[in-house]
């Protein structure tokens, strides 16, 4: 009989502990779920601090790191914005989109050569994500690689990729001088 009580006994507090869990994991999501919801509505700062706060409750949460690291990106903050993307990448190293858009941050710095190692990461975990061939194209097309630039351009437009947005994109990068690039190419590829 006092095998069983402590059966049951063991039981209700191992329930206890992970309702209490469940209850900050909530609180969590609820956050993240808010921040997305206002930058949605490009309501940036507010989603910034929304995911503060998911972040302050839950610190594994990698969505949050990542979508925190965007809304920085669109304000121009774009180191802040590769620490996020760094975060979410630690937490979850397959974090395709992370690597995507850790690549555009890095060619907007002007730090192409960065920029395609991530993007090859992107395509090594997801071979049919049209816009890291897209993002990679831009970068090849800043170093003056016009070859691999028109392979990427290729394979991005055959996996669905806008074909007028992509070579309107770089017909302008090809006439951008070396450095940074702030703005010309997140709007297709960050979307």
């Amino acid at each position: 009989m006092k095998a069983k009580k402590l059966i049951v006994f063991t039981l209700l507090t191992i329930l206890l502990v992970s309702t209490f869990a469940c209850g900050a994991w909530t609180e969590a999501e609820k956050h993240y779920n808010d921040g997305v919801e206002l930058q949605e509505q490009g309501r940036l700062l507010e989603a910034i601090r929304e995911y503060n706060e998911a972040i302050e409750l839950d610190g594994e949460m990698a969505d949050a790191y990542y979508n925190r690291g965007l809304a920085l990106s669109y304000l121009g903050y774009l180191w802040e914005a590769i620490v996020n993307y760094d975060k979410a990448i630690w937490l979850e190293p397959e974090f395709t989109g992370a690597y995507n858009n850790r690549g555009v941050a890095y060619i907007e710095l002007g730090r192409y050569e960065r920029a395609i190692e991530d993007f090859d990461e992107a395509i090594r975990l997801d071979p049919r994500l049209a816009t890291a061939y897209a993002g990679r194209a831009a970068a090849y097309t800043l170093l003056n690689m016009e070859a691999a630039a028109q392979e990427d351009i290729d394979r991005a437009i055959q996996l669905g990729f806008d074909a007028a947005l992509l070579e309107e994109m770089i017909e302008e990068l090809k006439e951008q001088p070396p450095g940074p690039i702030l703005g010309k190419i997140a709007f297709i590829v960050w979307g």
